[in-house]
């Protein structure tokens, strides 16, 4: 969606679950709901987002579950 040097943005669009590994990205990212509802799962903790929710995963989470029941569109950015 944008990409510059500074930071990175992306539309997602999922119908199911999916598992996201960000070790090799040194720096935190912002996930914004546009459309219906996950959980994010990451390090034991659960954390339920909807529509219209920001969450931010800070540089010390690489890997994390996002499960869902409807599908879900959400805005993820990061620090180039």
């Amino acid at each position: 969606m944008v990409s510059c040097p500074y930071f990175t943005t992306n539309l997602l669009d999922f119908t199911t679950g999916t598992t996201k590994d960000y070790s090799n990205l040194d720096s935190f990212v912002i996930y914004v709901c546009v459309e219906g509802e996950f959980t994010v799962k990451a390090d034991g903790e659960n954390y339920p987002v909807k529509m219209g929710d920001c969450i931010l995963l800070p540089k010390t989470i690489n890997h994390v579950q996002l499960e869902t029941t409807t599908g879900f569109k959400i805005l993820e950015s990061y620090i180039e």
